[in-house]
């Protein structure tokens, strides 16, 4: 995580991150409009030492030529406030298939876990 990231909730959804979101059907990236009206928002878990908080994220193509595929996480300032994400964490994103077969996104601090 970048300080730009974080104070402007704006990260790169780059290839790796794009194929998962597109291999389980949650999101193709080559099917958005551009702008972050047209993204399509999911909820996510967010795995730290002592609990799991549901997080909204925002999957969505910029408003520009390239339309640059980004994905921004619900008050990641607040987060960065209480030490839940810090500029230079390393943060881990994947998915798995609940009981119910459903697809559900989680990630996980792996550089620090405040709380334990």
């Amino acid at each position: 995580m970048t300080f730009t990231m974080i104070d402007m909730n704006n990260l790169d959804a780059n290839g790796i991150l794009r194929d998962l979101l597109y291999n389980w059907g949650i999101v193709d990236y080559e099917l958005l409009y551009h702008g972050g009206e047209n993204g399509i928002s999911c909820n996510a878990l967010f795995i730290q030492n002592s609990r799991t908080d549901i997080v909204r994220l925002k999957f969505y193509r910029v408003n520009n030529a390239r339309g640059d595929r980004r994905f921004s996480i619900e008050k990641i300032r607040k987060k960065m406030k209480s030490g839940e994400i810090n500029e230079g964490d390393l943060l881990y994103i994947s998915i798995f298939r609940s009981p119910n077969g459903v697809p559900v996104i989680y990630f996980i601090n792996l550089t620090h876990n405040k709380l334990k």
